[in-house]
């Protein structure tokens, strides 16, 4: 871009008008990164709670279990909490 382009009253204006939309783009994504972040950190520590108590529970310390497995093992706890004693 040329110095020109920016000594026109018109460009100057609208190079000021695109650099303020700019950074409202800008901290709308800083905004949307930091919400992103959050939710992956709230299921990254609820996802290793999970492994870890099956882990202990399975004795396998060094192996996570499938997303998928960890789940159905996690719901069989729960059920098995829920049921009355006989």
């Amino acid at each position: 871009m040329s110095d020109d382009y920016l000594h026109s009253p018109f460009n100057a204006c609208q190079h000021r008008y695109d650099c303020r939309a700019t950074a409202r783009q800008v901290e709308a994504l800083e905004a949307e990164k930091l919400e992103l972040e959050q939710s992956f950190d709230l299921r990254w520590k609820a996802d290793m709670r999970g492994i870890k108590r099956w882990q202990n529970a399975t004795g396998r310390e060094l192996v996570w279990p499938d997303h998928a497995d960890l789940i159905v093992w996690l719901l069989e706890r729960i059920e098995a909490l829920e049921q009355p004693e006989e």
